[in-house]
């Protein structure tokens, strides 16, 4: 996962703890999310299916 794209998103929430963003931030900060979400997803889906069952 990049490290820059967490760095902005933890920038933005503090941003906005901070006062109200603006449309191009909120709109940023949701793309952002977007894609650390489907980055998380693909990260989970690529070690689902590097586990192999145990035989017994």
């Amino acid at each position: 996962m990049s490290d820059s794209l967490i760095a902005r998103l933890n920038e933005l929430t503090a941003l906005s703890r901070q006062r109200e963003l603006t449309q191009e931030e909120q709109q940023e900060r949701h793309d952002l999310r977007l894609e650390y979400r489907q980055r998380c997803r693909e990260n989970l889906r690529a070690q689902l299916e590097g586990i192999k069952p145990a035989e017994k």
